[in-house]
């Protein structure tokens, strides 16, 4: 596990979902997920590509952009743990917001519904406001399968924004 990169993640996450938390008191707007992936992906990244977009936008900008690669549910976790930027995107049908999370570092979770152990996840959409809990949390078993997992794959300059300038 690369610790250092992982604890940034982590990091980014809590600062995140306690930015959501402080600019919504009393909960009253639900679905702030692309908000909370938005200012973590800022934190550690220092790109600001998916500032001001929806769930949605963020779905086609990770699924279209050469910064950003798919990747398996399967390796989601492990990666998170080595610390790099791992973005679990469904889009929303019909007009309807879509849904957006982070990949954590930690061990993976049990879950029945998703059939197996899942990697953790920051979310901050409708309902939910918290830096780490198996994705399955996220999404409904049912929904597992509309559920598109990218890792960003700009790692240059990721490890050099985590670490520092390289000599």
């Amino acid at each position: 596990m690369d610790s250092l990169a992982a604890a940034k993640l982590t990091k980014a996450a809590d600062n995140a979902v306690a930015k959501v938390k402080k600019s919504d008191p009393t909960g009253s707007q639900p679905a702030k997920c692309n908000i909370g992936v938005s200012l973590a992906f800022e934190e550690v990244t220092e790109s600001t590509e998916l500032n001001g977009k929806t769930a949605n936008e963020i779905a086609d900008h990770a699924a279209s952009d050469d910064d950003f690669e798919p990747t398996d549910l399967e390796d989601v976790g492990d990666s998170a743990n080595e610390g790099e930027m791992n973005l679990g995107v469904s889009k929303g049908k019909d007009g309807k917001s879509g849904h957006v999370v982070m990949a954590v570092p930690g061990e993976k979770v049990s879950s029945g519904s998703w059939g197996g152990k899942v990697p953790n996840a920051m979310d901050t959409g409708a309902g939910k406001r918290w830096s780490k809990k198996g994705v399955n949390y996220s999404w409904k078993g049912s929904q597992k399968k509309n559920v598109n997992w990218y890792k960003y794959k700009n790692s240059s300059t990721t490890k050099r924004k985590i670490y520092g300038p390289l000599p």
